[in-house]
């Protein structure tokens, strides 16, 4: 499909910047790896990446990302499901990344924020003591990391949430 297509670039960049910034490091990322299962089951299942520690030649957590044209549950539903799918090494650490371009970047945000924090995601409970922090002190208009643990199965999984506004029509964009 021309979204599919249209995020793929999208996901190229992000992962050629990361390699980039930590070319020193043993970090490093890979782009559109075949891993566990696809949503249906019945191929390989394609995440958007992993990040990999080379010098222990492990893989230590896994990348989706998606595009949010608009404010809709589906895309958001469809992408956190896909999760377990991919995941049959038991990863603690998933980055979710959202491509915003919806005008209204914060209410996007707040409805994002809000969702998250009352959906079951397959295959992920939440803990007693559940909360989606922010982690990167505040919300902007341009970035929100936040981070929420869930356990699959006896493992304590840190998810984080990287949401970036990816319009640009706004009139006053502040850092």
């Amino acid at each position: 499909s021309s979204q599919a297509t249209k995020e793929d670039p999208i996901n190229q960049w992000f992962c050629s910047l990361f390699n980039m910034r930590e070319k020193n490091s043993p970090l490093h990322f890979w782009d559109q790896s075949q891993i566990g299962s696809s949503a249906t089951g019945k191929s390989s299942g394609e995440v958007d990446g992993i990040i990999v520690d080379s010098h222990q030649n492990t893989r230590i957590a896994l990348f989706e990302a998606f595009r949010l044209i608009k404010w809709g549950v589906t895309p958001i539903d469809e992408h956190m499901d896909k999760l377990s799918g991919y995941d049959r090494e038991g990863f603690d650490t998933v980055f979710i990344v959202v491509y915003a371009f919806d005008n209204k970047f914060s209410d996007l945000l707040s409805k994002y924020k809000n969702h998250i924090k009352k959906r079951e995601h397959t295959s992920y409970t939440k803990t007693n003591n559940y909360s989606l922090e922010t982690v990167n002190g505040e919300d902007s208009d341009t970035f929100w990391l936040g981070k929420e643990q869930r356990m699959r199965g006896n493992c304590t999984v840190s998810i984080y949430h990287i949401v970036i506004n990816f319009n640009c029509e706004k009139e006053n964009i502040e850092p």
